[in-house]
């Protein structure tokens, strides 16, 4: 007979199904936290790419740069 592999994401439901509501709405919110904090530490996808940097400003991918001149010596 072949031992089933349990997974960490089955661990955690088996833990969380027992879970009054609140705690588990708690859970899940900690959950979407760190898939949030995940996908803000990734690098943006091309060098230069203004457009890449639009999940880190929160922003829609039309960024407008502004330039702002140079301060005179």
């Amino acid at each position: 007979m072949e031992a089933a592999v349990t997974t960490t994401a089955e661990k955690l439901f088996e833990t969380a199904k027992d879970m009054p509501e609140p705690l588990v709405a708690e859970l899940l919110d900690f959950a979407e936290f760190l898939r949030a904090k995940k996908q803000l530490m990734q690098p943006p996808t091309a060098p230069g790419d203004a457009s890449s940097l639009a999940g880190y400003l929160g922003r829609p991918a039309s960024i407008h740069l502004c330039v702002m001149p140079r301060a005179r010596l």
